[in-house]
């Protein structure tokens, strides 16, 4: 299907100003987005009329209010778990591989959606059970999101719960582990929560820029060689960045 060339300029224009820390000027965006300068003020004219963005009197430009509603509108039709399933879904038949999704609760992870392909993986999860975060993949790369005092109230007079004898029970352990997750971005569970399984997980931003949930794929030790987990590693990141944008973040709206 062709693409409208000047809908796709018109757009541009809005992600440019959007992702932008002030307001624009003409000159600038014809300047990044090659665009011809008598085409961009053509472009910003129809935009303004139609409130997509402001104009000041200097000429600049800045976002308008219809987005503020579009953006109302589009949150209002949007279902957090269709669109974790949806994923899921989607990353399994990409990986061959069970793939979860869950939240935090307390010290527990809840996983709200899952898919499993033809060849089973068995867990000790399911949609609906909750289980320690600090013996998960899911549940450490939540945990790795949460400020200091909250993770040290959330701990504080705990006995971490062993799984299996690969479950971290040692806080201070656990923190250096937390501390490790937020400089890669992933976290991992080397037979923690089942000694025959290995998973990777990597976090979910919402619209707010606030961690909301993670996501994991999970494989038999077996087959997770070393190319295999820098596989699933990208395969992880690129669903869970999917999924953030699904839920408005980095959104221009």
């Amino acid at each position: 299907m062709r693409v409208v060339p000047a809908l796709d300029r018109g757009l541009e224009i809005l992600q440019y100003v959007g992702a932008a820390t002030g307001p624009v000027k003409a000159s600038e965006l014809a300047k990044e987005l090659k665009i011809p300068r008598t085409a961009v003020y053509e472009l910003i004219n129809t935009l303004r009329e139609r409130e997509f963005i402001d104009q000041n009197s200097d000429g600049t430009v800045t976002l308008g209010p219809v987005l503020f509603t579009l953006g109302g509108k589009y949150a209002e039709q949007l279902d957090p778990t269709r669109e974790a399933q949806s994923i899921a879904s989607d990353l399994m038949r990409q990986c061959d591989e069970t793939v979860q999704i869950g939240v935090l609760r307390g010290r527990n992870v809840l996983y709200v959606a899952r898919a499993d392909p033809n060849r089973l993986v068995r867990l000790v999860s399911a949609v609906g059970r909750q289980i320690p975060a600090h013996a998960t993949a899911i549940g450490k790369a939540l945990l790795a999101q949460l400020e200091p005092a909250e993770l040290e109230a959330l701990f504080r007079g705990v006995e971490l719960e062993a799984l299996t004898a690969q479950t971290i029970t040692d806080v201070a352990e656990l923190n250096r582990q937390l501390d490790a997750i937020r400089e890669t971005g992933v976290a991992y569970d080397n037979g923690e929560s089942n000694l025959e399984v290995t998973c990777v997980a990597v976090p979910v931003i919402d619209v707010a820029g606030k961690c909301i949930a993670a996501i994991s794929t999970s494989t038999t030790l077996g087959r997770m060689t070393p190319d295999r987990s820098v596989e699933l590693t990208e395969i992880v990141r690129g669903g869970a960045s999917r999924l953030s944008a699904r839920l408005g973040y980095g959104a221009v709206l």
